[in-house]
């Protein structure tokens, strides 16, 4: 069989006639637009993961145009990402995250590797939802979910979660609830494509969506999800990720109003990310880079400050010491220019806490650029 736009035709083979021929008998009647896909469903496709133009285009237009992600469909090994990565890299492209869309059975049986080279991940039920059988759709996203989780990367989940808004002002109340179970699920981001591509209430479907989003995470059971994943994380730790640990501890046993990351390149605000901390992160960072990542981890707000970082090499430097002692990082965050006094006041100014918080700690995470990390409190009356 092949499936046209998401299964909406379907065709019967009949006749294999040349290798570049068939003749076959269409099933059902559907308006089909342009430029739709079409899947074999059970069949391995020995195509490679990037055409020429696909090279071209990473090359010449991502890396170019300084692009933060780049989304590669049907990847099937964790072999495809490393190519994916060595094109970008060739092209100056370091700074490109990978996001890999899971979309057939290849995907799922090297779902391990691919998550261990990508920076995130996509579950794209579309095709997904046509290469293997409907029923084991919900199965496959809850389990890419549970393992992107634990390895610390990023998770997607995309395709018809308001379908019905392409059309029509309000959802379905099955959609509904697919988008709340996603976020329950442990995904970081929900996605809109067709809904707002060329629906006719783009801005509603965005907004509803927010809004079930948000409902969703009041439920959450921040303790639960915590011991899950210290429980199910690889030992040992590494020095950052178990500073991270101690802060989504920190933030359950004090009842905490917020969390405030000093971080150069993202790694503590990512593997904070990873344990769901149950208050907002408020990332401070002079990379812009880290900044606009930020939008697509758990909890994430960025506070991107223009001057004067304290844990630069060039500050380094100006202080005599490659590799200062760890007494002098607390000595850093003070002449920071009071990056955790604004991060706080962001976060007010977002209405991420109220003022009955004022009296709860605000718990304090700062990286250096020599992989330490310290953690340390306030409060938001500052």
């Amino acid at each position: 069989r092949i499936l046209l736009a998401d299964g909406s035709v379907v065709i019967e083979v009949v006749e294999i006639l040349s290798e570049t021929e068939l003749k076959g008998r269409v099933l059902n009647d559907k308006e089909l637009g342009e430029r739709k896909n079409c899947n074999l469903p059970g069949v391995k496709v020995d195509i490679p993961v990037l055409t020429e133009k696909d090279i071209d285009d990473l090359q010449n237009f991502c890396v170019k145009f300084k692009m933060d992600y780049v989304a590669a469909s049907f990847v099937q090994t964790g072999e495809d990402v490393q190519f994916i990565r060595r094109i970008l890299d060739e092209a100056g492209g370091q700074d490109v995250e990978i996001i890999s869309k899971i979309e057939n059975e290849a995907g799922l049986a090297h779902i391990d590797d691919i998550i261990k080279y990508s920076d995130g991940i996509m579950v794209a039920r579309g095709d997904l939802g046509m290469e293997i059988p409907s029923e084991k759709v919900a199965l496959a996203q809850k389990m890419i979910i549970t393992k992107c989780n634990i390895a610390g990367k990023f998770v997607i989940t995309a395709t018809q979660m308001l379908e019905s808004m392409v059309k029509n002002p309000l959802p379905t109340r099955a959609e509904m609830t697919d988008i709340a179970n996603a976020v329950l699920d442990g995904t970081d981001c929900v996605m809109l494509s067709g809904e707002t591509a060329n629906g006719s209430f783009p801005d509603t479907a965005v907004a509803t969506m927010a809004s079930i989003a948000r409902n969703a995470e009041l439920v959450i059971n921040y303790d639960a999800s915590f011991s899950y994943m210290a429980d199910f994380t690889a030992k040992p730790l590494g020095s950052i990720e178990a500073v991270a640990t101690c802060v989504g501890r920190a933030v359950l046993d004090c009842k905490a109003a917020l969390v405030v990351v000093v971080t150069r390149a993202g790694d503590s605000s990512r593997l904070l990310s990873k344990y769901r901390p149950s208050v907002p992160v408020m990332v401070v960072t002079w990379n812009r880079r880290v900044a606009r990542h930020a939008a697509g981890r758990f909890a994430q707000y960025p506070v991107l400050l223009e001057e004067g970082n304290p844990f630069s090499a060039e500050a380094a430097e100006a202080a005599g010491s490659s590799s200062p002692p760890a007494e002098d990082m607390s000595r850093r965050l003070v002449d920071s220019g009071g990056a955790v006094d604004q991060a706080i006041y962001r976060g007010k100014a977002l209405g991420l806490f109220e003022s009955q918080y004022a009296s709860h700690p605000v718990v304090v995470m700062v990286e250096d650029p020599w992989g330490r990390a310290s953690l340390s409190f306030t409060y938001t009356n500052c």
